[in-house]
């Protein structure tokens, strides 16, 4: 059989046969970049591999940073189409027929997209990789596996998956983190709490701020605040603790990036934080800080157009939601990476902190710069988020950011939304089918992870809230001071806040709760894999991990159940 790519440039479609060579027990697909002769604005790669019929069996797999799920092959389904390079897990899997193939993109990652989808009652699925007139800057190459008959499903797919990542240096496990770093250690065994400690009006009330016209900035908790959290937590009986300040900086969360310092005066200052340093370090806790390497505003005192990312016409590119410092440019993070090490270098000799957190990077898909003098690639702005993680390893003991997008695994030791949404529906979805936990699946065992947004602060919320976290298997987070937009409660209502010169004893005993429950189920498991996911008759949802562990979790009834049990 001849295997192809079809190469694109308005009605032109150019077939390029793909070379292909044994790996093990998978195959190889290869385009040679040198093959591409020519500009064309993308090729579709191995364009009707992956189809199916209405009559066949089987399903394929979508895996999004916000959820991930199955599309069935029916007589009655839907027609719909799916192209995003928005990936959570990078995987490629289709089952027809009782025949499941998986696939691991090893050139061009960092930007091929997923074409999927159902039109007159046939499904079709590949890979497509935009181009806009530029040649391939490496060889584009899949590595395709197909399962044994007694592993074809999804959970096979998932093993397969990770391990070949495992294999080849993409992720690194758990385990052998632990063994060098006593900082992630720490981590897995302790309890996540973020704190929002100060912000500006969001959405902003103005977007292009100057000193001048730059809204009152609201103070939600102070260090000596989180001092007291500090003391009424140890009471609680809670005796690991990674606390994240969020907004310590100048003007607060998202107050002034990429301008830091200096340390909020309103909080304290940085004598206060060194003092809260001191303290979290006398009670076995750690602090952690969070920063942000990807937005800039105007306002900042240092902001240039010449680091901003620039869209094809030349113009500066910004996120279409503003946020707290107005409207948010994103940052050529090629051209900043190495005053972002000066930061963290700077952040370092204030004192002795825990994991580093960076917001936003491993939530968005690598970026692209169309800068005429300081062009750059996804893959590019990928290795300059490698390294800064990379940095944060050695300074900090571990590196941290925002989501669960894999291609920034290298070097990433925490996750703070696994996957953003899992329950959420979007306009356009209504052909896909059942969500799975698939992203759990692959990457338990290799990277800590709070569960979802909606599992923040589970033990103040709904049973199908913490139903989520215990499927996923994460670590719970606690975030305190968490409802900061205006009219719009992103994580849910519930807030663990406290006025000052309160004793926050019920913020305290919530936290606890979701530490003893982490603690006594959750924290045994963290450095196993997952070994499968299946529906149950009766509708509840069931998890086994390699140990034997079984958490079976029931939406219905809303409740759960752990089998610690060998297979």
């Amino acid at each position: 059989m001849e295997y192809y790519a079809l190469l694109v440039k308005g009605k032109e479609k150019v077939k390029v046969y793909l070379k292909t060579e044994l790996l093990n027990d998978s195959t190889v697909f290869t385009l040679p970049a040198e093959a591409v002769d020519g500009e064309y604005e993308y090729i579709d790669f191995l364009p009707d591999f992956f189809t199916a019929y209405a009559e066949d069996e089987g399903y394929f797999i979508i895996s999004n940073t916000g959820w991930c799920r199955l599309v069935h092959f029916k007589e009655n389904g839907v027609d719909g189409h799916y192209d995003s390079g928005n990936f959570g897990a990078r995987i490629l899997g289709f089952l027809k027929n009782g025949i499941a193939t998986v696939g691991f993109v090893t050139g061009m990652r960092d930007e091929f997209r997923l074409c999927c989808g159902r039109k007159n009652g046939s499904y079709y699925y590949f890979p497509r990789f935009t181009l806009e007139g530029r040649k391939p800057y490496e060889d584009i190459k899949i590595v395709l596996h197909t399962l044994p008959r007694l592993e074809s499903d999804y959970s096979g797919m998932a093993r397969w998956y990770r391990e070949f990542g495992i294999q080849n240096g993409y992720f690194t496990t758990l385990t052998e983190k632990i063994k060098g770093r006593p900082q992630i250690k720490y981590a897995t065994e302790s309890i996540y709490v973020r704190i929002r400690m100060a912000w500006k009006p969001a959405p902003p009330t103005v977007l292009e701020q100057t000193r001048e016209t730059e809204p009152p900035m609201h103070v939600a908790c102070t260090f000596e605040m989180v001092e007291d959290l500090i003391d009424e937590m140890k009471s609680a009986g809670v005796d690991k603790a990674e606390i994240c300040l969020v907004g310590w900086n100048v003007k607060g969360h998202d107050g002034r990036w990429p301008e830091m310092f200096p340390v909020e005066p309103e909080l304290g200052g940085e004598k206060g934080l060194k003092h809260l340093l001191d303290k979290a370090e006398k009670v076995g806790y750690t602090i952690s800080l969070h920063t942000n390497f990807t937005d800039a505003y105007t306002i900042a005192e240092d902001f240039s157009p010449d680091y901003i990312i620039k869209n094809p016409d030349g113009s500066l590119q910004y996120d279409g939601n503003g946020w707290s410092g107005g409207r948010m440019y994103h940052v050529s993070l090629p051209l900043k990476e190495k005053d972002y090490i000066k930061e963290l270098k700077r952040i370092k000799e204030i004192g002795n902190f825990g994991m580093h957190y960076s917001d936003v990077i491993s939530l968005a898909a690598p970026r692209r710069s169309y800068d005429p003098i300081h062009p750059f690639s996804p893959k590019d702005f990928r290795v300059s988020c490698d390294n800064v993680f990379s940095v944060m390893q050695q300074l900090f003991g571990g590196s941290a950011s925002e989501g669960g997008s894999d291609v920034y695994f290298k070097n990433l030791d925490y996750a703070l939304y696994g996957q953003f949404s899992p329950d959420r529906y979007y306009t356009g979805e209504e052909w896909m089918d059942e969500n799975i936990p698939l992203w759990a699946m692959i990457f338990h065992g290799t990277i800590l992870y709070n569960a979802t947004t909606s599992t923040i602060n589970y033990s103040l919320k709904s049973p199908q809230e913490k139903l989520r976290l215990w499927e996923y298997g994460g670590r719970p987070c606690a975030y305190c001071f968490v409802n900061f937009v205006t009219n719009n409660a992103i994580w849910g209502k519930a807030d663990l806040s406290w006025n000052k010169g309160e004793k926050p004893t019920a913020v305290a005993k919530a936290i606890a709760e979701m530490y003893e429950e982490y603690k006594t189920n959750l924290l045994p498991l963290q450095t196993v894999f997952i070994k499968r996911h299946d529906f149950l008759p009766d509708g509840s949802s069931q998890i086994t991990y390699e140990n034997g562990t079984k958490i079976i979790t029931n939406f219905n009834t809303n409740t759960f159940e752990i089998k610690h049990l060998p297979e």
